[in-house]
């Protein structure tokens, strides 16, 4: 579990988020959830100076905009059947955590133009779409919709992968590449020798060295809806 700076930059970008997705209109509203007075969630974000009672109520609260991997956690902990237990929000003086289901971060799609720009975090007033993920959630992390064919049949045209540039890519990672002219690619990181070369899973498009191609995201995740 994350404390003390680190702490407060996950409360940060939480917040940030929540704000984006239009749940929350202000950091004074998120205060007023709290029942507590916009000073504090300064003391939050700055110190990561927060009490520990608060937390699964933290948690709970975010828990649309970020996944547990944000705070630091192995799964969601719930609030089973305790004395006073009203949910994650409630008094938890004597509750029993147990592991729940991991429930979903979520992340902004961008568009290849912004993935082949790509250098930090997207400001999430520029973000008009987000994809629900169960990936972790980083500062960082965005989202994809493939295009083309070239990586078809196991990432097929119109799904969306969820991208982490925080990840140092190895070998047989499916990464987000940019070449020279400054465009992005969707291929497979692999290696022959001491040379790595960009690999697109359909055999009908031809391997190419990596070169001076920057590796700008390794993906961690491929969501795909029916409707």
């Amino acid at each position: 579990m994350l404390n003390g700076k680190d702490l407060g930059q996950a409360i940060e970008l939480a917040i940030t988020l929540k704000i984006a997705s239009g749940a929350a209109k202000s950091k004074a509203d998120i205060a007023r959830h709290f029942n507590v007075k916009p000073p504090s969630i300064y003391d939050w974000v700055n110190k990561g100076s927060i009490s520990k009672d608060k937390l699964p109520e933290l948690w709970n609260y975010f828990s649309d905009v970020v996944s547990y991997e944000h705070w630091g956690l192995k799964g969601w902990p719930h609030i089973a059947s305790a004395p006073g237990g009203e949910g994650l929000g409630g008094n938890i003086s004597g509750a029993r955590l147990e592991p729940a289901p991991p429930l979903t971060g979520r992340v902004p799609i961008i568009s290849w133009v912004q993935a082949g720009e790509f250098t930090e975090a997207i400001e999430p007033v520029h973000v008009e779409e987000w994809a629900d993920t169960s990936a972790p959630v980083m500062a960082r992390t965005f989202a994809l919709r493939v295009k083309g064919d070239s990586m078809s049949p196991e990432f097929p045209e119109g799904v969306i992968i969820v991208v982490e540039p925080d990840l140092e890519p190895i070998p047989g990672d499916f990464v987000i590449a940019r070449n020279g002219g400054g465009e992005a690619t969707f291929k497979q990181l692999v290696r022959d020798g001491a040379d790595f070369y960009l690999k697109p899973l359909n055999p009908r498009y031809p391997i190419k060295a990596l070169g001076s191609s920057l590796i700008i995201g390794v993906v961690r995740e491929m969501v795909k809806k029916f409707r």
